[in-house]
């Protein structure tokens, strides 16, 4: 037997409908395209700092509008440091803001520093705020620092290196602080470093003044010589613990050839552009740059490409400053011009002397390969992924041969050019001239894909490949998986004989999920209940002698089948059985359950003659329930039966046990009439009575497992007013009276043994 559920949901759609209804932003848009900057983010102490303002708009700014600039954190409502007006009293622009920008000290019209030439060492935010006080939004940070300064930024091979050390402090210094100028090429060690304080902690000479180096080096790797590579280098200040000082900067300078990158990766079908500055005739004959594989030896294995940026007489051939493009502009190298290099990783120098000195920085990056990448792997039913995929180059693009490339899903046992992809999404297409990025990202299955109705995907293994036409490309190959959606599935142990089901799916999905439950060749259709985030489902229509009855579970979402899964009652037991290994009393107790509880559908599968597979219960260790001693001689004191009389209007006349899919008192009554008339059970009420003669009813009582024991006090109401007598039952009644017939004993018992576990386990 089968009990369909129905639940019924009541849909209220509300629509809305607005006439002529405008919403106005009245934020001042313009402000957004307004900005603020300075021609650097750190300055030296005692430094002049010019504030650059664009796109200034009188309207937005109202009036009486002004520029600050505020210390650290300090908000508005804090004094500002310096500030300037922006707009007058009447709303124009002032001079400044029509010209530009302002340059602090010289410029400020108030402020907390109005009278001083210096900005303390800090932190810096400028800010634009009206009349009211409120910020328009346009903030800007720079930094204030005490700097050992060099006179230029760039310096050519030969020259020396002056560094300003103006207002130096010697207590913010302490003791034998120090100076160090450091190569990026090691920052573990400086080149140069002189002191700053002496051991007593006044300032050294240089420190009030500059020093010029290498000729003032007191110490490094380089004492007594010139700068041996060129490069980047830094100047830093620390004190004698070899720690930064604070409010004291760094600045940088680049000495001699210095060449730089765009970028650091690169796709395969691009040029590389190397840039290259302060080139001069003093790196001598036949300088070249070059690019080697980052793990090559420079001077023993091959370059890959190169370029000379001096002839074999020592003249510049491409200027002192440019860019070289690889590989379209070169002189030589492994690789014919045109040709791009391939997917790994590169360095590039610039040489010379004997041929292999190193007279720049180095400068590293890479070339990608095509690659395709998931934001994860393991996915539920419903859930979307999200394909990246980079460096589809004209490579791959422009053969004659490609007709498409594509983006594919396909199953794991699934071969490209063979099996049907179950998605794909088109990067490239000759037909219709599609074209995309050759990098981008794909979401499945909202983005733009083919095959869309297959999706969401069924649980199983997959993979995401890049195809072109109906090849793979290789090392683009993603496997992932789609779980099963069903999170768990267990049986009532202690009310009716049912499978609760919790299904856990992607979260787009939140509507139209159903589970169609068969069990011996009949089906039943339940809609899902969505709770937290959870899909829950109840199959109720198992009997006792049904236990072992396979029950087919099959998901579907939109109308459209997702997943299945069969299981039943007794292989729950079974699993659980042998999981549950701990020695608990808890532990005991579930074990002593799961048997009473396939004893009792035993019984059932003998007494209704159903037991053409065998008995749900063989093969199970009995000592699990056995150490219990759960006997039936435990219920002889239980009263059958009470009633007070045997006449009238409303008259009990029999009780029984009912084996259904759950266990139910069937009590028998004569009515006169049942115009609103209830049975009244422990304070709850029914009104659903089954005729079963003139004037006999049955009304049907659910009781769980492990409420056997319990006393059941019936009544009769009509019209909420009591009427006729009153019954006292309970299930152990009708066992202590059905163990002494011989037909019934077994199950009955079974049904005694079960209840008696259930309520034990039910108090752990």
């Amino acid at each position: 037997m089968l009990k369909r559920v129905v639940s019924l949901f009541v849909a209220i759609v509300m629509v809305g409908l607005m006439i002529g209804v405008y919403n106005v932003d009245t934020t001042p848009k313009a402000a957004e395209a307004m900005t603020t900057y300075t021609e650097k983010t750190t300055y030296a102490y005692g430094e002049s700092i010019t504030v650059y303002l664009k796109n200034l708009d009188a309207a937005v700014l109202g009036k009486s509008a002004w520029m600050g600039i505020y210390k650290g954190s300090d908000q508005i409502g804090v004094q500002s440091k310096i500030w300037v007006y922006l707009t007058d009293a009447s709303g124009n622009l002032t001079a400044g803001a029509q010209r530009g920008y302002f340059t602090f000290p010289q410029d400020t019209e108030g402020g907390g520093w109005s009278d001083k030439r210096n900005f303390e060492t800090g932190d810096y935010t400028v800010r634009i705020v009206s009349a009211g006080n409120k910020n328009l939004g346009v903030d800007y940070t720079f930094h204030v620092r005490k700097m050992a300064v060099p006179n230029k930024t760039a310096y050519a091979f030969g020259e020396t290196v002056t560094v300003s050390c103006e207002n130096f402090d010697a207590a913010e210094l302490g003791a034998s602080a120090w100076l160090g100028i450091y190569s990026e090429h090691n920052t573990a060690a400086s080149a140069f470093w002189v002191y700053l304080t002496d051991a007593s902690g006044n300032l050294t000479a240089g420190a009030q003044s500059s020093f010029t180096f290498p000729t003032d080096a007191e110490g490094g790797l380089w004492k007594g010589k010139s700068f041996a590579n060129g490069g980047k280098y830094t100047v830093k200040i620390f004190n004698s613990a070899s720690k930064p000082v604070a409010g004291y900067g760094e600045t940088t300078f680049t000495y001699g050839p210095y060449i730089s990158l765009e970028k650091t990766a690169y796709n395969t079908d691009e040029e590389v552009k190397i840039a290259f500055d302060s080139v001069t005739t003093s790196i001598g004959k036949n300088a070249w740059l070059a690019i080697y594989a980052a793990d090559a030896k420079i001077g023993q294995d091959p370059n890959r490409m190169y370029v000379y940026l001096t002839d074999a007489n020592g003249n510049l051939k491409h200027g002192s400053s440019g860019v070289i493009n690889f590989p379209n502009m070169r002189d030589g190298g492994a690789w014919a011009l045109g040709q791009h290099l391939p997917a790994g990783e590169y360095v590039a120098v610039l040489l010379g002397g004997a041929g292999y000195d190193r007279l720049s920085n180095v400068v590293c990056f890479y070339i990608k390969s095509t690659s395709v990448t998931l934001d994860h792997t393991t996915l539920k039913v419903g859930e979307t992924v999200t394909v990246s995929y980079e460096n589809v180059g004209k490579y791959l693009l422009g053969s004659a041969s490609v007709d498409w490339v594509s983006v594919d899903i396909f199953p794991s046992a699934g071969v490209v050019g063979e099996t049907a992809s179950t998605a794909g999404y088109m990067i490239y297409s000759r037909g219709d001239g599609l074209e995309r990025s050759a990098s981008g990202t794909i979401s499945f299955p909202t983005g733009d894909y083919r095959n869309g109705d297959n999706f969401p995907l069924t649980p199983g293994e997959y993979y995401v490949v890049l195809r072109s036409t109906n090849t793979a490309v290789d090392g683009t190959k993603v496997p992932f998986t789609v779980t099963s959606p069903f999170k768990s599935i267990q049986p009532e142990l202690t009310n009716s004989i049912a499978l609760h089901y919790v299904v856990e799916l992607g979260e787009t999905i939140t509507s139209d999920v159903s589970m169609k439950f068969t069990m011996n060749d009949v089906s039943v259709d339940v809609p899902g209940t969505l709770e937290g985030g959870l899909w829950k489902f109840t199959f109720d229509g198992i009997l006792p002698q049904d236990m072992d009855a396979t029950v087919q579970s099959d998901l579907y979402i939109s109308g459209v089948e997702k997943a299945s899964y069969t299981y039943s009652v007794a292989e729950y037991c079974r699993k659980q059985l042998d999981n549950t290994t701990g020695t608990t009393e808890k532990d005991n107790a579930f074990r002593a359950l799961l048997v009473a509880m396939l004893n009792y559908g035993t019984e059932a599968q003998k007494y209704f003659d159903q037991a053409a597979d065998g008995y749900v219960n063989v093969g199970v260790d009995q000592s699990y329930l056995t150490q219990y001693n759960y006997d039936i001689a435990q219920s002889t004191d239980r009263t059958l039966i009470d009633k007070t009389a045997n006449t009238g209007d409303f008259v009990w006349k029999a009780a029984t046990l009912g084996l259904y899919d759950e266990i139910k008192v069937r009590v028998k009554f004569f009515a006169a009439n049942t115009d609103d008339l209830a049975v009244v059970v422990n304070g709850v009420e029914y009104t659903e009575f089954i005729s079963c003669g003139t004037n006999l009813y049955y009304v049907y009582i659910p009781v769980s497992a492990s409420q056997f024991d319990d006393a059941l006090q019936i009544t009769f109401t009509q019209n909420d007013t009591a009427v006729g007598t009153q019954l006292t039952y309970s299930v152990n009644s009708y066992i202590h009276y059905a163990q002494n017939i011989p037909s019934v004993y077994d199950v009955i018992n079974a049904i005694y043994q079960y209840g008696c576990s259930a309520k034990y386990y039910a108090a752990q």
